[in-house]
Formats: structure tokens, sequence, C-alpha cells
């Protein structure tokens, strides 16, 4: 007796997807920017690293995903392949997402580094919105890291809205938070210091 295609299904462990217009199989639970940094092909991120559970927090790694529910911007780093699916990272559509996104985090943070190097990469000037002068871009690396990862749970995004913050508990620094320095490490924008960690 023939197998229905939804058992078939259960059962392969790998898919093909179709990434910017080539044929990739891939294992099935893969996250799209995992499949297509095997295939060569680049997706920035600022909230990505390897050894902590995928966010999607930046939302500069978004790419435009065609498939049985229609055409829409997900997170790569957070998206897991599990049917076919149509993949094109580098749309009109995900250009004009992406550089809308770097604006406004350059206004939150114009000082950073590794914004003003993406402004260079997707042809942006200067911001268009006012600037914050902020340090921090929210995108929960140092939280993960030491809650996840260093199990210390010394972090904490803190309020709501516009008034969102990283914080120790109660806004107060203690022994606990000013010991390993894993936050400093792994910030995109180095807002984080060790100098600043371990100073009275």
């Amino acid at each position: 007796m023939a197998e229905s295609r939804d058992s078939i299904d259960r059962t392969q462990t790998t898919v093909t997807i179709s990434l910017d217009g080539d044929s990739v199989e891939v294992e099935k639970g893969t996250t799209i920017l995992t499949a297509a940094t095997s295939a060569g092909i680049p997706i920035p991120t600022l909230c990505h690293y390897g050894a902590l559970d995928p966010a999607g927090a930046c939302r500069i790694c978004v790419v435009e995903l065609k498939d049985s529910r229609g055409g829409r911007l997900v997170p790569a780093c957070h998206y897991a392949i599990e049917e076919p699916i149509d993949v094109e990272t580098r749309s009109a559509r995900v250009l004009a997402s992406r550089r809308m996104t770097i604006e406004l985090l350059m206004a939150r943070c114009p000082d950073a580094e590794v914004l003003r190097d993406l402004a260079t990469e997707y042809g942006l000037g200067t911001s268009r919105f006012a600037p914050d002068n902020d340090d921090c871009i929210l995108c929960g690396l140092c939280v993960r890291m030491c809650r996840d990862l260093m199990k210390v749970d010394a972090l904490s995004t803190v309020g709501r809205g516009w008034g969102r913050h990283v914080a120790p508990p109660y806004d107060k620094r203690s022994p606990v938070c000013m010991s390993c320095g894993a936050c400093a490490f792994i910030c995109p924008t180095n807002r984080i210091k060790i100098s600043d960690i371990y100073a009275d």
C-alpha cells in the first residue's frame, strides 16, 4: 500500500529550497541564515551568535519568503526550514527593509562603527531621523549571553517602548554582573567595555 504524501514528508530529513533562484538541499530545521551562509550567500545580522538560540531581534537579516502563505519578510536567523520554500535574500523589498532598519538604528546609535559600515554597504549617508545619541541597539545579545549561556541572569531588558534599556536588576551593579565580561565580548556596538565592568 502506497504511503500518503504526509507520511512521506514526515520521514524525509532534507528539503530542497530555492535560494536566490538556485536549488539547495538542506536538513529540515536548518535556519535560512545557516542555509544561506553554507551556500556562500552573506546575510547581515547584528543579533545572531551561533552558541545562542536565534531571536530575530535586529531585523537586519530579513529575507523575502514565498511559500504556501504567500510573500512576506521573515528574519533569516529565526526561520527554520521545514518545507520547500522560495527565498530571496536581496530582493527590492528586502533591501528597502534593511535600509530602513539601518537608518533607524543609526539614529539611535550614530557613532556605532558596525552601523556606519552597514550604511556604506547599503548606500546610505546619514540617517533621516533625529539622532538619539544612544550606544545600544537593543539587540539582546548581552542579555541572552548572560542568561542562556553563562547562566548568570545578571542583565535584563527593562521598560517598554522608547524608554526600554538593558540593565542589571534594579539598575544596581553587583559583583555578579562584573565577573566574566561575556557581555562585552558579544556586544556588536562595543557599548559594553571590560574596563567599565571592572571599574570600581
